[in-house]
């Protein structure tokens, strides 16, 4: 037994009593008490099944650690009583409080529909008899010392009754799985003090009852007004918007500011008009067809239950705080990221400000299918406590209605509940019956005060059921018969609250009545003004977007160079190495490269480029944010912006020491995936115009990971959502023989999404060139996304360098760069050859070997826009020249298939193609059959 000591809070200090009483008990049973045997029975045989039942698993801590058991067993055997039988119920009572505190959850009634059948105590073991208690002793008193509610001595049958109404009534916690036991009874004691437990007045259960007859009401009122429109109603779930509404007035009571909320479409009608105070007029306005915004505006829209919406609430307190939900597509959970990212970024600008970062928060609303089958929800919860993502906690409410459209639970998981991984966070998960609202009303307000005072998630099951189908127009009976029978049945969360309301005496049934009957004439006056209704503006450029504006079409490209002594002076500050910091040796070496770079004004390669660029929106205060697989380092090694001591492993940031003032620079080596990081720059994108905010993929040909991403947001959202977005998309691309998943990023793909001026598509082939699209991010007075085509081997290669005055002041940046070479006559020429990014250099170099001088290379810097005036400027030199695309993408990827639409539509013909053919794998798994491809492109070039 020596090897237990320590190590259980029944075990420890002075641990001879216990240890010799169980040794006895291995020896011989019938030689300890009775009651001791009992004690021990449950034990089993092995030292090793008693450390593991007490102890828990490793990774969680028993969650009662209570010194003065110890104290006090360790009394009784100096005392020399054995057998004392204080002490035995004393330890059965520990025993009990630990266990009905882990797994009294599942004793709680949680189904409004009864089909779940609750098991007994006994059998999942939490009956008095299985802690060893007779029937007598349930009847005894035990001294708990305060563990329990600042209880002392109780009855044991007392005792277990309480922690049954705690723990296993309507909601039931679970609790263990959080690391920290100082969290772990925190939680305790909230729970089991009479202020919680008591905490509902007649106040509230007006509150309450209003909130559920106005959701319901508007469900009905739509039901009947606009029979079939879809609207995703949240009818059987309306105990969901309580939870919300008590969510944002407990958080706007503990110093919240803020909430900014993402959920898919069901009840998000409810949510936008109760919750967020969207007029009714506008919602109803809509289900007659009409625009959520000027229609001179010529935005496409979306549906009215994927758009967002903003206000300031006053709370029941008269508390102001902000609220938004922001708009999302039908593709569920991948709103979360966006939201994340979106409160990361304020809660930087409030840091700034000398506010509390938690001052802004945010609520997820979830379902229960989608919860635990889409992967981006773990992705992103996993990134919401890490250096560089972390938000000091979200509030999520998981709306399980029982069924994901027509999937029973056991269709789409095999864990008990829903809510299953948050676990792996250490976070608190409550299960809450959809039928007992004042149990969501007590649990939202634990939530959002455990958010307040840890920083950290915490997670509610609300446990209800869907009234009709996925949509009104779907017939559930076809799946899920012998539910709908129970729905059928069940008279409503709204009625059945309402009758115990009137019996508390906390409303009369006139009062109750009347507030659907007043609500019911003010819908009905909002249609009436509805059939009138014109929105006078659009829900977009408002706050911080207030200065930018939607540009023309045919814009020019604005000045994007930097006073050269400025850039040298950042060139100073990103060579230098504090005194005493051991840097890496090779990285030394470069940094002497870099300063012979600043000394001569050329040789810039693409690292320096780009960190020139940062530091001079960082100097003149615009933040600076990249992250990504590696992006510290870089994957090729290339861009080294954090600096390490070999010795100590400090860390030292020169794009962060740059001047006295200036704005942040982050670097930030992500987690491994795509999906959740790019949804989370997108959204810090969104939450902060000022700052020029970067992905970068590991390879580009990752990026599609995160395809959601890409199609519904970045693509889409402004023309949707009237949403700008800034975010630059930084993606690996170049064929050079390492295979199918190393060489594309799916260029073509980005490509085809282009339209209606939506986003910027670049393949820079120039320091410079990256250099000033970069800048262009920033000082444009507007925000578009740019995906570029970033490069591998092109950031060692000789030429790829560019000059310090390119970058200089009345410089910008080059969309076309025509051909450089000083021999080639125009009028010779016989081929003009277009292209972009790494081809060219492979063109070039055997161009130069063969001395040729009758084809000319055109650089496409930027795809889209399409540079048309430039092209045909550059053009209009070679009269008699044939014109071709060259690529090193096979024919059906890459930018051929777009740009020979295009260059037809401008230039009244087709142009000819060169590169690889058609296949369905972006590239070769071999380097020899890599090779020949190469030359193959070179011959099509120069000899045909």
């Amino acid at each position: 037994m020596s090897q237990l000591k320590g190590n259980t809070h029944l075990f420890g200090g002075n641990t001879v009593f216990v240890e010799e009483l169980y040794e006895r008990y291995l020896e011989n049973p019938n030689s300890v008490d009775s009651s001791w045997q009992s004690f021990f029975k449950d034990f089993g045989d092995s030292k090793d099944q008693v450390k593991s039942l007490l102890n828990g698993p490793k990774w969680c801590p028993r969650n009662v650690t209570i010194t003065k058991v110890k104290e006090e067993v360790a009394k009784t055997a100096e005392k020399g009583k054995t057998a004392d039988i204080s002490a035995v119920l004393l330890l059965k009572a520990v025993k009990m409080i630990d266990s009905i505190r882990d797994k009294g959850h599942l004793l709680s009634k949680l189904d409004p529909l009864g089909i779940e059948r609750v098991p007994t105590p006994e059998e999942i073991g939490l009956g008095l008899i299985n802690f060893g208690f007779s029937a007598s002793e349930a009847e005894m008193e035990v001294d708990i010392k305060n563990y329990v509610n600042g209880i002392t001595k109780v009855k044991v049958a007392g005792l277990y009754n309480f922690l049954l109404s705690v723990y296993s009534s309507t909601f039931g916690a679970e609790i263990q799985q959080i690391r920290d036991p100082n969290e772990r009874q925190w939680l305790y004691d909230k729970l089991e003090s009479g202020e919680f437990i008591n905490q509902i007045n007649a106040n509230d259960r007006k509150h309450i009852l209003r909130t559920l007859t106005e959701t319901e009401g508007f469900e009905q009122f739509l039901h009947l007004r606009f029979p079939g429109a879809k609207r995703f109603s949240v009818e059987g779930g309306e105990s969901s918007l309580v939870a919300v509404e008590q969510m944002i007035e407990k958080s706007a009571e503990l110093g919240v500011s803020r909430i900014i909320m993402g959920m898919a479409h069901r009840g998000r009608l409810n949510n936008l008009t109760k919750i967020l105070g969207k007029p009714y007029v506008a919602m109803l306005s809509e289900f007659q067809g009409n625009l959520a915004f000027p229609e001179e505006m010529g935005f496409s829209g979306d549906v009215k239950y994927h758009l967002g919406y903003s206000s300031i609430k006053t709370t029941s307190k008269n508390n102001k705080i902000s609220v938004t939900m922001v708009p999302n597509p039908s593709h569920l959970e991948t709103v979360n990221p966006v939201v994340m990212g979106k409160v990361r970024a304020e809660q930087t600008e409030a840091i700034l400000e000398g506010k509390q970062p938690e001052s802004i928060g945010s609520i997820l609303i979830h379902g229960d299918a989608a919860v635990i089958g889409q992967g981006v929800v773990i992705e992103s919860i996993m990134i919401g406590d890490v250096p560089g993502y972390e938000v000091k906690g979200t509030l999520h409410v998981v709306v399980n209605n029982q069924v994901g459209f027509t999937a029973n639970p056991w269709n789409g998981r095999t864990s008990r509940y829903p809510t299953e991984f948050f676990k792996a966070v250490s976070v608190p998960i409550f299960h809450v019956n959809g039928d007992d609202p004042e149990a969501v009303t007590k649990v939202a307000r634990l939530m959002a005060e455990y958010r307040q005072t840890f920083k950290k998630d915490t997670v509610m099951n609300l446990v209800c059921f869907r009234l009709h189908g996925h949509n009104e127009s779907d017939e559930p009976n076809f799946t899920q018969p012998l539910m709908y029978h129970k729905v059928s049945a069940h008279p409503g969360v709204t009625f059945k609250y309402k009758e115990y309301a009137v019996n508390s005496g906390s409303i009369t049934e006139e009062e109750a009545s009347g507030y659907k009957e007043a609500f019911r004439k003010f819908l009905d006056s909002e249609l009436d003004a509805s059939k009138t209704y014109k929105p006078n503006k659009g829900d977009w450029l408002e706050g911080k977007w207030s200065k930018f504006k939607l540009p023309s079409i045919e814009r020019q490209e604005p000045n994007t160079g930097v006073n050269i002594e400025s850039l040298k002076k950042i060139g100073e500050k990103l060579t230098f190495v504090p005194q005493g910091f051991e840097i890496n040796s090779k990285i030394a070496r470069q940094l002497d490269q870099k300063k012979k770079m600043f000394e001569t004004g050329s040789g810039i390669d693409w690292a320096t480029a780009e960190s020139l660029a940062f530091g001079s929106l960082l100097v003149n205060n615009h933040p600076v944010r990249l992250s990504g697989q590696d992006a510290g380092r870089g994957t090729f090694s290339h861009r080294h912006s954090v600096f390490h001591d070999q010795k100590t492993a400090a860390k030292y940031e020169p794009l962060n020491n740059l001047a006295d003032k200036q704005a942040k620079y982050e670097v930030i080596d992500s987690a491994l995936s795509e999906y959740a990081v790019m949804g989370y720059e997108y959204g810090y994108a969104l939450g902060n115009p000022n700052a020029l905010v970067l992905w970068e993929g590991q390879f580009g040909d990752f990026a599609n990971g995160a395809q959601i991403i890409i199609d519904q947001y970045l693509a889409s959202a402004e023309r949707k959502w009237l949403r700008m977005n800034g975010l630059v998309l930084l993606l690996p691309h170049g064929y050079e023989g390492q295979g199918p998943e190393h060489s594309s990023a799916r260029f073509e793909r980005f490509l085809q999404l282009c339209a209606e001026d939506n986003m910027q598509v670049a393949n820079c082939t120039t320091p410079a060139s990256y250099f000033h699209i970069l800048r262009r991010q920033i000082v444009n007075d507007f925000r578009k996304p740019l995906v570029m085509m970033s490069p591998k081997s092109l950031l060692r290669h000789k030429l790829v360098v560019s000059d310090l005055a390119e970058m200089g002041e009345g410089t910008s940046f080059k969309p076309v760069i025509g051909e450089v070479s000083k021999v080639i006559d125009p009028k010779k020429v016989k081929k003009v050859i277009f292209c972009t990014g790494k081809v060219y250099y492979d063109l070039y170099e055997e161009r130069e070997k063969r001395g040729d001088t009758s084809i000319a290379l055109i650089r496409l810097e930027q795809l889209y826009p399409l540079p048309s005036d430039q092209i045909l400027e550059v053009l209009e030199k070679f009269e008699k020249a044939k014109i071709f695309w060259a690529q090193e993408e096979p024919k059906n990827m890459g930018a051929y298939s777009f740009i020979a639409l295009k260059l037809f539509d401008l230039l009244g013909q087709m142009v000819g193609y060169i590169g690889r053919k058609e296949a369905a794998s972006p590239a070769t798994g071999y380097g020899k059959i890599h090779n020949r491809e190469v030359q193959e492109i070179i011959k099509a070039v120069f000899e045909s």
